[in-house]
């Protein structure tokens, strides 16, 4: 039987050894004779777990074509908690129907400027919805608008 040497060097090219891992690596070693020592591998692993509690999680907005009849599109807007801004351009009207908002939370409508900048995010304004309302946003000719949820 011939045998490329190449491959053979490879420890995925034919299964794992019998031992349950390659004497070349601590990745596939399950037997847990690991290269690392514990105490190392532990403070990686409580330093991976530090680091992703203190990084905020990135949030966004999810937005969903519901259906499209008669020159109407109806659109379900998710906003999570203290996601990124939800941005549109007001160049047609729109109703929007607040099916459900949590306790407590606010929505704040985007203010002027640079969304994002320290001008726009300091002139923000509550937005008053309330859970089973809807409200009527008329036309701005263009201008984004958008919301928050904090």
């Amino acid at each position: 039987m011939m045998t490329d040497p190449f491959l053979d060097s490879m420890t995925f090219a034919f299964g794992m050894p019998q031992g349950g891992g390659c004497d070349c690596c601590d990745e596939c070693n399950m037997d847990g004779g690991s290269m690392v020592p514990v105490s190392v591998a532990s403070a990686i692993r409580a330093h991976k777990r530090l680091k992703l509690m203190e990084v905020p999680v990135q949030r966004t907005q999810k937005r969903v074509l519901v259906t499209r009849e008669s020159g109407i599109s109806v659109w379900e807007l998710v906003m999570p908690l203290d996601a990124e801004p939800l941005i549109e351009f007001g160049n047609s009207h729109r109703i929007i129907f607040v099916k459900k908002l949590k306790k407590g939370s606010i929505i704040k409508k985007i203010g002027k400027g640079i969304v994002g900048s320290s001008d726009e995010e300091k002139s923000r304004q509550c937005a008053s919805w309330s859970e089973g309302k809807c409200y009527l946003l008329p036309s701005n000719g263009g201008k984004a608008l958008g919301w928050t949820h904090e």
